[in-house]
Formats: C-alpha cells, structure tokens, sequence
C-alpha cells in the first residue's frame, strides 16, 4: 500500500484557494487535474471544496455583474434581463411568420440602454 502524496487537507485548501477550479489547484499542488478528480470521486471532503470554491467563485462573478450593471453596461442589463427577468416577459426569442420570415424581439430595456 502506498501513502498519499496529496492529503486531502492539502487538496481541500489548494480548491478554496482557487475557487474550486481544478486544474489550478493541480498546477498550485504540482500534480494532474486527474489525479483531484479520482479524488474526489472517493472523498466528500474534496468534492464540498469543489463546490464552496465554485460558489465562492460565483458569488465574486455576480458581484461584477451588479457593478457592471450599476454602471449602466448594456450587455450586463441584457443578460440579466434575458435570465432572470424571463418570469417578466423580458426573453430574446426568434419567431417564425409564415415558415419563411424571422423576426428577432428586442427587449425594450436593451434598445433604452443603447440609446443612451
């Protein structure tokens, strides 16, 4: 039986580190992104950091998305308004008039965002 050359301590702080991206926690421990992912597939422990470090990462991701927003960036006010504002009748959609003709609906905000 052989010893484990990458604890799983030492793992779980090289995920959080890196925002539960693996092969950047591979290159930080000097080991392949294989050897965290057959990991994981044994330990809870690696696989919780995997997904607190990719939630940390997100979290940071939308906080730019809302500075972005704040500063009136038309592409930021577009994508929320394409995601999350789907509920609210803000959707891009292709429609088909007679099988032959498309028409692509704008949302009104976009076209209000690129005006100004």
């Amino acid at each position: 039986m052989r010893g484990i050359k990458y604890p799983t301590e030492l793992i779980v702080g090289a995920l959080l580190e890196n925002k539960g991206l693996i092969a950047a926690a591979a290159r930080q421990l000097g080991c392949s992104p294989e050897t965290i992912r057959r990991r994981a597939k044994r330990s809870k422990t690696i696989q919780q950091a995997i997904s607190d470090g990719r939630s940390r990462l997100l979290d940071a991701t939308e906080e730019k998305l809302v500075a972005a927003i704040d500063n009136g960036e038309p592409w930021a006010i577009a994508l929320v308004l394409k995601t999350l504002g789907k509920e609210r009748g803000y959707v891009e959609r292709q429609e088909t008039v007679n099988k032959s003709e498309t028409l692509e609906v704008v949302t009104r905000v976009v076209r209000h965002a690129a005006d100004d």
